[in-house]
């Protein structure tokens, strides 16, 4: 998760990043996906950009401290495509838990 407007990893993102190095480097065979989310604020061109700034900085943070090869991992946005499926405010406090990236394998045919 991330704070509004920030594509900055806090201490407990850290923590879970941690753990899903630890994962691709026992499993190297394993890839993954990182979608990033925003907010519906702003525009759509900046709601697509943030959610991709915080795809990339969870990608990066994984191949930098634990060597983990960049094309395994893929990184995109879903800007705020899908943030009126999760809550219906319209405040940054009501989309606080929005502000994310989900990680999913990907499954090897």
């Amino acid at each position: 998760y991330f704070n509004a407007n920030s594509d900055k990893l806090s201490k407990e993102s850290i923590q879970a990043l941690i753990e899903v190095g630890k994962y691709l480097k026992f499993d190297s065979e394993q890839e993954i996906l990182i979608q990033g989310h925003s907010a519906p604020f702003e525009t759509e061109k900046l709601q697509y950009q943030m959610g991709l700034n915080r795809a990339n900085i969870v990608k990066n943070f994984l191949v930098e401290n634990f060597n983990i090869e960049s094309n395994r991992i893929k990184s995109e946005s879903l800007g705020a495509s899908q943030a009126g499926t999760i809550v219906s405010g319209k405040t940054n406090e009501d989309y606080k838990k929005y502000r994310m990236v989900q990680l999913k394998k990907i499954m090897k045919e």
